[in-house]
């Protein structure tokens, strides 16, 4: 079901490793790429949301369609006929007169008629039928509601996975460029005496693993810049992303479970249960008569009058009444069918209300992990920079080696890749976690 690759989509997000961001793009529109500016693209250019839009449109259109056939219809017709023989009557009438022929009408029949056709008694068929159509036209707009929250899902998702790879992008870069620095100093000291060609070839060493990694993230930035252009509304176009990585997007947000039962999946669930249960009872009244009104003005020839055989204007009136008595049980088979679909829908709502539940519970551990895994990046950061600067004077001083030196630099620069991929699960928990909340 889409409710469930949603989630997999989510969970996969947030358990993968990744790093880097999203580079500038000329092609960019709408100015600054704010998180909200990034909704709104998505929402003004999204296919889905035309697709699922058309889709309210096409129920609506049906709704109204059922309810129209709960009312009285006029119509417009006309018929004409050849016959090659008419009605003909030979009369006597005795005295020694002679027979004269009597002919009803002749060849050509014609009518024009204009009338109305009254649903007088349905058994309830029809105006059940359209409270069926009316409720799944509820259900499809609630199913446009829902695919909006799931592309707001998506973006926040883009958003974020974009800053967070390129914030791990920059750490990475930031790691080539003090390893360059480092190389430098080298290239100095062996000149005066005071290092080996040994070290400044470990620490190119390093400089070529620390560019094959910022090679590596720079490739993963570029790839969440054009997911989220493609979000937008710009494919093929990387977007750059504005914002701040560190905020919570969970301020001022009602996070109240109670949300869970509001979201517009398990309305548009509700809205075809009731579908379902207005088909069974239209079905049973298939069971009933069907009583039909018809009045027609008609202007006509040769009319009522096959004698005068002229066009004439005369009115009809007709009642009609209509019970199916036997049919090899298939209206009972409708009816069946129907109540097995309300017993589905009921299925698939709670099961659909448990799979939330479980995804808020789920989203709610991934935001708390993500947490504590954010406290020990950053405790990690402070603690790899203080050990780059005992090592640094201690290598000063001789007492450590330039492979020292070097491991520390590389945990630094590992370190702040993760700060940076740890910021960024907290804001895909949160977007995890307000998704299920329908927000």
């Amino acid at each position: 079901m889409r409710y469930r690759s949603g989630i997999a989509a989510l969970v996969f997000a947030l358990s993968a490793s990744w790093v880097g961001a999203a580079p500038s793009s000329e092609g960019e529109r709408g100015g600054v790429l704010t998180l909200e500016r990034c909704v709104s693209l998505a929402r003004e250019n999204a296919p889905r949301l035309r697709a699922a839009s058309a889709g309210a449109e096409a129920a609506r259109a049906r709704a109204d369609e059922a309810s129209s056939r709960r009312f009285p219809s006029a119509d417009l017709g006309g018929s004409y006929r050849f016959t090659s023989e008419v009605m003909k009557k030979e009369i006597s009438i005795g005295f020694g007169l002679p027979p004269f022929a009597l002919a009803f009408g002749d060849e050509h029949q014609a009518d024009w008629n204009l009338g109305i056709v009254v649903p007088i008694f349905t058994g309830g068929e029809l105006g059940r039928i359209a409270r069926a159509e009316e409720a799944e036209a509820r259900a499809a707009e609630k199913t446009s509601e829902a695919a909006l929250l799931d592309l707001t899902r998506d973006v926040r998702a883009a958003f974020f996975t974009a800053m967070g790879r390129r914030a791990g992008a920059d750490a990475a870069a930031l790691a080539v460029d003090r390893l360059e620095r480092r190389v430098r100093e080298l290239d100095a000291a062996i000149r005066l005496g005071g290092a080996t060609a040994e070290d400044r070839l470990r620490a190119e060493a390093r400089l070529g693993d620390a560019r094959r990694r910022m090679l590596r993230a720079e490739a993963s930035r570029d790839s969440a810049a054009f997911e989220l252009g493609r979000l937008i509304g710009q494919p093929g176009l990387p977007a750059s992303p504005e914002g701040d990585l560190e905020e919570s997007i969970l301020k001022g947000r009602d996070l109240s479970t109670d949300r869970i039962a509001g979201r517009p999946e398990l309305a548009a669930m509700e809205k075809r249960r009731e579908r379902m249960e207005s088909l069974a009872a239209a079905a049973g009244g298939r069971f009933l008569p069907r009583v039909m009104g018809d009045l027609r003005a008609h202007y006509g020839r040769p009319g009522v009058d096959v004698f005068e055989n002229d066009w004439m204007e005369y009115a009809t009136a007709s009642l009609s009444l209509n019970w199916t008595l036997w049919d090899f049980g298939g209206r009972s088979a409708a009816k069946r069918r129907a109540e097995a679909g309300v017993r589905r829908a009921d299925a698939e709502r709670r099961e659909m209300e448990d799979v939330f539940v479980a995804a808020h519970g789920t989203a709610e551990s991934l935001l708390r992990s993500s947490r504590l895994e954010w406290a020990e990046a950053e405790r990690r950061v402070e603690l790899s920079r203080a050990i780059v600067d005992l090592v640094g004077r201690r290598r000063a001083e001789a007492e450590a080696s330039e492979s020292e030196y070097l491991d520390a630099e590389d945990d630094r620069a590992e370190a702040e890749i993760g700060l940076a991929l740890a910021y960024a699960r907290i804001r895909l928990a949160e977007t995890a976690l307000l998704w299920t909340l329908g927000q």
